[in-house]
């Protein structure tokens, strides 16, 4: 019997669910809105699979399997129907787990999602691809260090990773960073797949003035491929937007028609 995932239960509401990216865990990605948001919602902070407190097994990671763990998260608070927003890698998943299951989404919101089939003769989409593609594929015999040394930087670049290797959460994004070498890769995440989409609420996808320009231009082609989505531009977020706080937060409750920040 697989072992279901670890997640943080907090706040009151109607609930919402906040699906990490990589390099991360949950209360790591989430840690603004877990204080900012849970007076709007009740909220849903899972590890996902290989992240945090939540089980390493089975390998390898796909996201349709971690989409099934997030909507099982779902099932095991309660049920029902729920807000979801996903960061990066876990933007892909949120995105699946709304294709799996349109009807329990009541809203659904995309933060910069490395969708990079959607643009695959961009150039910026081109490089990054190579560069992360090259991360993966190099990672396991050089180690979590230089996977996420070379990971922020091709997204940062090298100033960024300056600052980011001498703070104090620079361990815990190294220890998380294993998981990456067993997980489908986003580039892989079939282009067609989005057509799939079936959600009835509404849709937000953001980005970050400062982030990386392929990501930012995946984002607004996301955007175009989905009837009902708005386009979101944070200013002077990079690539995790919800770290910009309060200009964030503030788009998300308008999205979730939850009242405004206190």
């Amino acid at each position: 019997m697989v072992a279901p995932v670890r997640f943080h239960d907090l706040g009151s509401g109607p609930p919402l669910l906040l699906v990490h990216g990589g390099f991360s865990d949950g209360s790591g990605a989430w840690a603004a809105q877990m204080e900012s948001l849970r007076r709007h919602h009740r909220l849903l902070v899972p590890d996902r699979r290989g992240h945090g407190a939540s089980p390493k097994e089975p390998r390898p990671y796909t996201i349709r399997g971690d989409a099934l763990d997030m909507l099982d998260v779902a099932t095991r608070a309660g049920g029902g129907s729920f807000h979801l927003a996903g960061h990066s890698y876990g933007g892909l998943v949120a995105l699946e787990a709304a294709i799996l299951a349109p009807e329990r989404i009541l809203s659904l919101h995309l933060i910069e999602p490395p969708y990079l089939a959607l643009l695959p003769c961009d150039p910026d989409v081109r490089a990054l691809n190579g560069e992360v593609r090259h991360v993966m594929e190099q990672g396991q015999e050089r180690g979590p260090e230089w996977a996420a040394t070379m990971f922020f930087r091709a997204i940062a670049g090298a100033a960024a990773v300056e600052r980011l290797s001498r703070s104090r959460r620079w361990p815990d994004i190294v220890g998380e960073g294993e998981r990456i070498f067993y997980e489908e890769y986003a580039g892989d995440y079939p282009r067609d797949r989005v057509g799939r989409l079936r959600v009835r609420g509404p849709v937000q996808i953001y980005t970050g003035s400062n982030s990386h320009p392929a990501l930012r231009k995946l984002a607004a082609r996301l955007s175009k491929l989905i009837e009902q989505a708005r386009l979101l531009e944070i200013p002077r977020a990079g690539h995790a937007v919800q770290v910009a706080g309060e200009p964030f937060d503030r788009e998300l409750l308008a999205g979730t028609a939850s009242k405004g920040l206190d």
